[in-house]
């Protein structure tokens, strides 16, 4: 394995246990399993507006709340690098749209942040997310509460670097030591070469479309989250 790579703590066998989801109870699949034929029904919905990058983005949002609620009414759970893969396997599976994913982070990344919060102000923000894209103004006004979920959010966004990490073996940024490799077998390095066949080899044998797809849907949906959140601590000053 070449210098600059790192093997991670999670196995590709725990990651194809955890993609089969044999064994494996989360709150997040049974709300997924429980409300199937609504989800057929939000699929069908969609696909009757032609327009990829509006229509449909935006009766699935408005379309959602079903979820939204049932997730947030599912009670405390855990969302390790393994919880993500799990679910995300499941929300493959049901799911016609990368849109209808985007907003199930959403709702999966708030519905955890607010765990714990005590102030009433935060209930329905799940909901009140992926209809507006901000949280309650009452909530927002709730700086202890806000701190809680910030907090929540980075065990989020660590769960999601974990993955990134597993599939790129390394915690710089993966593109930016590709392109540096690709610069420097360009100017003849040949030990540049090996390891960027190496970099290559390693991501193809450990990326999957599950994993793929959380690293996506996450890093477009937590900088939303994350900046309503750091304007509101702003603002509260």
């Amino acid at each position: 394995m070449s210098p600059g790579l790192e093997r991670s703590p999670i196995t590709q066998v725990q990651v194809a246990r955890a993609e089969s989801r044999v064994g494996l109870n989360h709150p997040v699949i049974a709300v997924l399993d429980a409300h199937g034929p609504q989800i057929t029904r939000l699929n069908e919905g969609w696909k009757l507006f032609p327009d990829a990058n509006s229509d449909q983005q935006r009766y699935i949002y408005s379309h959602m709340d079903f979820i939204a609620n049932a997730i947030e009414d599912a009670g405390e759970f855990s969302l390790e690098p393994l919880d993500l893969v799990a679910v995300w396997s499941k929300a493959m599976e049901v799911f016609d749209s990368r849109y209808e994913t985007y907003a199930l982070a959403r709702i999966v990344a708030v519905s955890y942040a607010i765990q714990g919060v005590e102030n009433p102000a935060w209930k329905r923000s799940p909901r009140h997310f992926i209809k507006n894209a901000d949280l309650p103004g009452e909530a927002l006004a709730d700086r202890v509460g806000l701190q809680h979920v910030k907090s929540r959010l980075q065990e989020i966004e660590n769960s999601r670097d974990e993955l990134i990490f597993y599939v790129h073996g390394t915690r710089e940024s993966a593109m930016q030591l590709g392109f540096q490799l690709a610069k420097r077998v360009k100017e003849g390095d040949a030990e540049a070469e090996i390891q960027l066949s190496e970099l290559r080899a390693y991501q193809a044998e450990h990326v999957t479309p599950v994993l793929s797809e959380i690293a996506e849907n996450f890093s477009n949906s937590m900088p939303v989250i994350n900046n309503s959140i750091q304007a509101a601590l702003a603002s509260s000053k």
